[in-house]
């Protein structure tokens, strides 16, 4: 499966159309708990299916890993973040530069961040960034890590980085809502 394929799924699962309202924008930054938590509904098991995680590049055993990778977005769904966080470091025990191991540590770091590791979380958003740096997601919810650490200034750069990415991806209303954390961050 392309990088592409791959990012559409995990668009789906993480995102959606919309998962923010306006009025809950600013309060987000403030509370990553709830910016997590609005994720995990949208983390459902259809946009994680087999055939949509097939990269090249498997240490050869990928039906476990892909089923590994599923229990650890079932469990995020479920706001099992302790099973999630194990599941995921399972996928990484063998997956470390590849496709899978780029969406283990997606799921890692939102689980990181549901439970106020905003350090770990921070450093998974890195992991995914030096594999994908086009993952728009990641600066997105990497600046959440950011501003919960106090570095306001890192978290607009990643809230700009993503603004640009969303946009360059036809992702306009995920650009805009980038740019509305922003200037509520500007404000705070």
């Amino acid at each position: 499966m392309t990088m592409k394929g791959l990012k559409l799924a995990v668009t789906l699962v993480v995102l959606g159309a919309s998962f923010y309202s306006a009025k809950a924008d600013a309060q987000n930054f403030q509370n990553p708990n709830q910016l997590a938590a609005q994720v995990s509904p949208l983390l459902e098991k259809p946009q994680i299916r087999d055939s949509q995680l097939k990269p090249a590049n498997t240490s050869g055993n990928s039906s476990s890993v892909e089923t590994q990778l599923s229990q650890g977005y079932d469990l995020l769904k479920k706001d099992d973040y302790k099973g999630a966080i194990e599941a995921f470091n399972k996928v990484l025990q063998t997956e470390r530069n590849n496709e899978i191991a780029t969406y283990a540590y997606f799921g890692r770091a939102i689980a990181y961040l549901s439970t106020d590791k905003y350090e770990a979380a921070k450093s998974d958003f890195d992991q995914v960034i030096a594999l994908d740096a086009k993952f728009a997601h990641a600066y997105f919810f990497r600046a959440a890590s950011q501003y919960k650490l106090g570095d306001k200034e890192a978290a607009v750069l990643d809230l700009n980085q993503a603004v640009n990415l969303f946009k360059a991806q036809g992702e306009p209303e995920l650009a805009k809502k980038a740019q509305d954390m922003i200037k509520n961050i500007q404000t705070s």
